[in-house]
């Protein structure tokens, strides 16, 4: 048989992977809706702050060491315990919210060379081809 505690900590493990598995669905909705060919900066940034207020985690309680959505913790405590109590949670997320901004900067520059390079390359090989169409044409 299957004691509480060890009940208790399978059902953990499930909550937190449904909820892993319905933050994954909603973050590829919102991939899909915020894609664009060029790369955006503000889609960028908002897919990096919704992941980090998505998973970014926290103590349940300050008694035990279960960790839950420091979203949910903070807003939780804000309604249970009034706001003083959400800052334990809300410093970690702005934290992680600044993290995620920083990467997303980072990938957004990076990606934005790519494209431009990429564009240029692009650019190079039809002007190529406009020249020898002319070339060509100038032959016959």
């Amino acid at each position: 048989w299957i004691t509480w505690n060890e009940s208790h900590k399978m059902n953990y493990i499930l909550y937190w992977l449904a909820y892993l598995a319905a933050s994954a669905v909603f973050y590829v909705i919102f991939w899909k809706l915020s894609y664009t060919r060029k790369p955006a900066f503000l889609a960028y940034m908002l897919r990096g702050l919704l992941l980090a207020l998505m998973i970014t985690p926290w103590y349940s309680n300050s008694q035990n060491d279960q960790f839950a959505p420091a979203l949910m913790i903070a807003a939780l405590d804000t309604i249970t315990l009034g706001a003083s109590s959400a800052l334990r949670a809300l410093i970690t997320l702005m934290l992680s919210l600044i993290l995620a901004l920083i990467i997303s900067i980072i990938l957004y520059y990076k990606n934005r060379k790519k494209y431009i390079n990429n564009k240029t390359l692009v650019t190079i090989i039809n002007v190529k081809d406009q020249v020898k169409t002319n070339e060509s044409e100038l032959q016959n």
